[in-house]
């Protein structure tokens, strides 16, 4: 990928199309993955604005990677789309009522130690 790699590199210097990673970082020092230099190539394939013989060959070395990242991008986006489409309009109002319940219990009798021992398993008070 050594070819592959400089021809990336000259994308990214040409078109500053990568600033980092998602979260911000840079990450010098890890060795880049084919999948993530297809994202790279990806991410600037929208600013690129002629089509040259060095990306055609990167285009054609991550075809495959290219392809796969499409349908991610288009799962997506459709994903997206279902949930703006289904989410709450900010007009909307939730309304409810909870409702809780507080008891005790009572144990009594003859037998103190049936009273104790019910009174310790299943206790005094109850919250549901």
């Amino acid at each position: 990928m050594g070819r592959a790699y400089q021809a990336l590199s000259n994308l990214v210097e040409r078109y500053g199309c990568v600033a980092g990673y998602p979260d911000g970082t840079f990450r010098g020092k890890k060795p880049l993955s084919r999948w993530e230099a297809a994202a790279l190539l990806n991410a600037c394939l929208d600013r690129i604005t002629e089509v040259t013989d060095e990306l055609r060959r990167l285009m054609k070395e991550f075809e495959k990677e290219l392809a796969v990242l499409k349908g991610r991008v288009d799962g997506l986006e459709a994903k997206v789309v279902e949930l703006e489409a289904n989410q709450f309009s900010t007009t909307t109002k939730l309304r409810g009522q909870a409702v809780f319940v507080v008891g005790g219990n009572a144990f009594g009798g003859s037998n103190t130690d049936l009273v104790k021992s019910n009174q310790t398993a299943q206790g005094a008070v109850t919250f549901n």
